[in-house]
């Protein structure tokens, strides 16, 4: 296996897991904070933990109206948390949960913490830049966090080597890289023999 296709992979593996780590730290930061929830908040927080129980077509409309709940919170810190995540665990009403986070972190704007954008923006950005939700935020760790995610993105464009799937079909990292996902490899079984 060449050191490209091993650390391709490696990318991969880390991406799914960051991605799983950061949905369960989502969740359970919510529940966390030292703060005593009011009733509205206790509600929207157990919805949320509950969300990816409900069908696809409650999901949706469930979705957006939490995202509506949140935005007549009161101006708190776990209104932020409450936004982030449902943020993280939405594929459906994205424009209101977008709108939902863009308007808590306005409020209650995150301290800078070391040389990256906080979670909180990044995941905003992500909505901006892959489910083309509108934002409108000024901040530098917003702005910040769409200048990586474009990096990121430049980074991948580099991305120059196939993989076979099991019948032998050639799989284009390429390809699949300048779409941003792995659509390409839908589908597939891939394996890499060193």
């Amino acid at each position: 296996m060449t050191q490209l296709n091993k650390s391709f992979i490696q990318g991969v593996i880390l991406a799914a897991a960051l991605c799983l780590l950061s949905i369960s730290t989502s969740v359970s930061s919510i529940s966390a904070q030292n703060a005593t929830w009011t009733k509205e908040e206790t509600a929207i927080r157990e919805q949320i933990r509950h969300l990816r129980d409900l069908p696809d077509d409650l999901r949706v409309r469930t979705t957006k109206q939490l995202a509506m709940d949140i935005r007549r919170l009161t101006k708190t810190p776990r209104k932020v948390g409450l936004a982030t995540a449902l943020a993280n665990l939405s594929t459906e009403g994205d424009l209101e949960v977008g709108t939902s986070l863009a308007e808590s972190l306005r409020e209650n704007p995150l301290p800078v913490t070391g040389n990256e954008p906080a979670f909180e923006y990044v995941e905003l950005a992500t909505l901006a830049r892959y489910e083309h939700v509108q934002v409108s935020l000024e901040n530098p760790q917003y702005a910040a966090a769409l200048a990586q995610l474009q990096k990121e993105d430049e980074s991948r464009q580099q991305t120059d080597f196939t993989l076979n799937d099991l019948a032998g079909k050639e799989l284009d990292a390429k390809v699949a890289s300048r779409q941003g996902c792995a659509r390409e490899f839908l589908g597939h079984v891939v394996f890499a023999v060193p």
